[in-house]
């Protein structure tokens, strides 16, 4: 999955190097994949995870069988950071689904406290970051 660069001495673990990159397929039409990026209203630090909106929200997505992914980002006013200090960092719940229109099961999966950050498709281009995450999301699926 990953190559020693003798030059650099690094590990080469870029997605396109990736034995499992489906992007790298030929002749697959991506281009009604879709996503939406969501994230609290109001950033609020919970005891228990089960409380947390977007975490309930994800376990909702799950349950209806809808290609997510939540990850934890840097907040953006903050310097360097503990990985283990939870409250400094903001959490993103993304999720992929392919056809037209809207997210088909929003009103099923997300609830009333996060608002969309972000959303996009495959035809307006997909960031890097984008693309990891719906690798991440399809790794969850396999995982299941």
């Amino acid at each position: 999955m990953s190559n020693n660069n003798p030059q650099s001495g690094l590990v080469d673990a870029s997605l396109e190097h990736c034995f499992t990159n489906i992007f790298a397929l030929v002749g697959t039409d991506f281009g009604g994949i879709q996503y939406r990026k969501y994230v609290l209203k109001e950033e609020k630090e919970y005891k228990n995870a089960l409380n947390d909106p977007l975490i309930k929200s994800y376990a909702l997505c799950q349950r209806k069988s809808v290609l997510s992914a939540w990850l934890r980002s840097k907040r953006e006013s903050s310097g360097n950071q503990n990985p283990c200090a939870f409250s400094k960092f903001s959490k993103e719940l993304w999720v992929f689904w392919y056809g037209s229109g809207e997210f088909p099961n929003a009103n099923d999966c997300i609830l009333p406290q996060l608002c969309e950050q972000e959303r996009g498709n495959w035809r307006q281009g997909l960031s890097y970051e984008t693309r990891t995450v719906l690798f991440r999301a399809l790794h969850n699926v396999v995982e299941r």
